[in-house]
């Protein structure tokens, strides 16, 4: 009895910690739609539509905050291919750097969500 007790704290830390990365999300990309200009959004938007399944696949490491090594480690490459796929990633959308990203696929996911 005690150990499920236990497992319900954790479980509703985690669910507060998610719920505070979720609010600062929010106000990350809300501050981002003020930071952006909307035509650089725009062509983000249609750069990210077109991104290959690897270069999504790195896209979403770098937006998680993993580092070159971590991305090469986890798509099993090497880490020259990661900044070969970074690039690409940044000509296709605009984009240069990975707060921008970040802001941008932030903002991008709450658009979709507030659709649904």
């Amino acid at each position: 009895m005690g150990e499920k007790l236990g497992l319900q704290e954790q479980v509703e830390g985690m669910q507060g910690q998610l719920d505070d990365s979720l609010t600062e999300i929010h106000c990350l990309a809300h501050l981002g739609k003020k930071e952006l200009d909307p035509a650089d959004y725009e062509n983000f938007l249609k750069g990210y539509a077109k991104l290959s399944a690897k270069e999504l696949e790195i896209c979403e490491a770098l937006v998680s905050g993993l580092s070159t090594r971590q991305c090469a480690e986890r798509a099993g490459c090497a880490t020259s291919t990661v900044d070969t796929y970074r690039k690409r990633v940044y000509e296709k959308t605009g984009i240069h750097k990975v707060r921008q990203l970040q802001l941008c696929v932030a903002l991008m996911r709450i658009e979709q969500q507030e659709k649904l």
